[in-house]
């Protein structure tokens, strides 16, 4: 059942063993799982192995499959992966969104040396199972290209957004603004889970260093691990220039994404983030919406060439705040940056070259025998 990122369960899903619907001409087939609210190593870890565990129960349900795609993380899905893909007696293709071990390790969640020893072992193990491998950046794709566990073909396989959805609607833009009240006032927005990874403590502190603009607001809109000190810290230190709005519907997305004059996109400054790119970047350049991009590397690089942002040093408020005043004081440019990055995003990243490049590479990975 549906729980990511809150970890509840809406309540047309809550209470039930098993459903099948299907979603834009999809079958789907949902079961129990043990879902939690994202707080605690030890609940988050029960969430992913029940979701192991009941994967690998009802994968006789889908039928005769080519192709397993998983995604990771959680790490624990390659695990149910490759063993779905024997008992359906299909080919295996391991997607890496983002390389959770090191990020785990990095961040400080994982210290325990003989708990990092298993986790690679798993790790390594997934990855010699697989048949093919995909990764959504540059820097992930050398990294397991260097790795020796892998054995199998990595591809890139970059995020991507669709255009008629994300598109700017000026309707939307007036509706979100009048609901949140946000009157005519400069709105600088970070919409996406409020995790350990994303560094959102530094966005409040480049707020308090814009206290004095009464005509720009930041908003951040989303759930996760930390969104909830995040809240009371504003609330504690009267950081009042920020608004905190839940987890918003994904067809809510483009008309809140209109509703905004620049769109954060932060990361905490560690070395594995260097390889990242996050998707939100792609959905806020499609609705035309300039960047402040708080991150170094491969996003970093992009936003450069696309000329569609503001780049500042990771975790650096007072660069942030500077960010957000150049663009509300200069209304032209953030128009300019904001064109720049729909007609790039149109060329490199349209939801239309994503699926044809799947397609080649689920082709490639059923012909090699």
């Amino acid at each position: 059942m549906p729980s990511y990122p809150s970890g509840v369960v809406p309540g047309e899903y809550r209470g039930r063993l098993l459903i099948r619907e299907t979603q834009a001409g999809a079958r789907i087939i949902r079961s129990w799982v043990y879902a939690t609210p994202n707080r605690g190593f030890v609940r988050r870890i029960l969430g992913h192995l029940s979701f192991t565990a009941l994967s690998l129960m009802l994968a006789p349900l889908a039928g005769h499959q080519d192709i397993v795609f998983v995604e990771s993380p959680p790490l624990f899905h390659g695990v149910s992966g490759a063993l779905i893909a024997r008992l359906l007696r299909a080919r295996f293709v391991f997607n890496i969104s983002d390389l959770w071990l090191e990020s785990a390790i990095d961040m400080g969640i994982v210290r325990h040396q003989a708990l990092i020893g298993l986790t690679r072992l798993m790790q390594n193990w997934i990855y010699r199972q697989a048949d093919a491998i995909t990764a959504v950046t540059r820097g992930i794709v050398a990294r397991l290209e260097a790795d020796p566990a892998v054995r199998c073909p990595v591809h890139l396989l970059t995020n991507g957004v669709d255009a008629a959805i994300f598109a700017h609607t000026e309707s939307g833009r007036t509706t979100v603004r009048a609901e949140i009240g946000l009157g005519e006032t400069f709105v600088a927005l970070y919409a996406g889970t409020h995790g350990l990874a994303h560094g959102l403590d530094s966005i409040l502190d480049a707020a308090k260093l814009l206290r004095e603009r009464d005509d720009i607001r930041i908003v951040l809109a989303g759930d996760g691990a930390e969104r909830a000190r995040l809240f009371a810290r504003a609330r504690a230190e009267s950081i009042e220039n920020v608004i905190f709005l839940p987890n918003q519907p994904k067809e809510r997305m483009p008309a809140l994404l209109s509703a905004a004059d620049a769109c954060l996109v932060p990361l905490r400054d560690l070395p594995i983030f260097r390889g990242a790119l996050p998707s939100k970047m792609f959905e806020a350049m499609s609705i035309g919406c300039p960047l402040i991009l708080s991150v170094v590397g491969e996003a970093a690089e992009l936003v450069t060439a696309a000329e569609c942002g503001i780049v500042v040093p990771p975790e650096d408020a007072s660069a942030i705040a500077k960010a957000i005043t150049q663009l509300a004081d200069d209304r032209e440019l953030g128009a300019k940056l904001g064109a720049a990055g729909r007609a790039y995003v149109s060329r490199h990243f349209s939801r239309e070259a994503i699926v044809d490049r799947s397609e080649r590479i689920f082709a490639e990975t059923l012909a090699r025998t």
